[in-house]
């Protein structure tokens, strides 16, 4: 239970929002719970559809449509800074996980070249703001694709739901290849250490010889 800051009224938590009751909200917050409330009981029309076929997360479509929006710019895909925290942690994995595949490879060799000359930090920044460009990049395509073979809508839609979503193996893989990656530079960071370690130990060895 709680008092709306709006008119002072109590109602339950379930309908309230930040402190308000759903008539007392802030007419941006209106529009979000109204589009929460469309798409959970399936009114919303063919754009936002194929965007949730595409997606496929019902609680991340306001995301991307809000994302997508920045890099329409009167119909022409302009790359912007848009921040992703999981694309910064997961980099080629995000994209991978949102089957945007030769991104996800592209980012992957850089994201190796990076690791050994330790510029992973650089390479994870630019990930988290512009690798969810090339998934609306890739949700273009895919609908050009399906709109040029699918004339109903409805199957339009469902044709989304195939090809579109993500790939949840995508976060074991990453977890793995960060773990092998990661032992990798140590092992490699060791036999640097032990072949400067027996540098040192010849050096001072034939450094006594000579005094001898």
């Amino acid at each position: 239970m709680g008092m709306c800051k709006g008119c002072s009224k109590v109602f339950s938590s379930l309908e309230m929002k930040n402190g308000y009751c759903k008539e007392c909200l802030p007419e941006s917050e209106k529009e979000q719970v109204q589009k929460i409330e469309n798409i959970s009981n399936g009114h919303i029309d063919y754009d936002d559809a194929m965007l949730e076929a595409f997606v496929a997360k019902p609680e991340e479509v306001l995301w991307y449509k809000k994302s997508f929006a920045k890099f329409n710019v009167n119909g022409m895909p302009v790359m912007k800074w848009n921040w992703s925290w999981w694309a910064f942690f997961g980099g080629w994995a995000f994209l991978m996980y949102r089957k945007q595949y030769k991104a996800a490879f592209i980012l992957f060799i850089i994201e190796v070249i990076t690791s050994f000359m330790y510029l992973g930090l650089i390479t994870a920044i630019f990930s988290g703001g512009y690798a969810t460009y090339f998934v609306y990049k890739g949700y273009r395509n895919k609908v050009s694709e399906i709109e040029s073979f699918v004339e109903d809508n409805n199957k339009r839609i469902d044709t989304m739901k195939h090809v579109g979503g993500y790939n949840g193996w995508a976060i074991v893989v990453k977890i793995v290849w960060t773990v092998l990656l990661f032992a990798i530079i140590i092992m490699l960071a060791s036999a640097f250490d032990m072949s400067l370690d027996n540098a040192d130990s010849n050096i001072n060895y034939y450094g006594q010889n000579y005094s001898y």
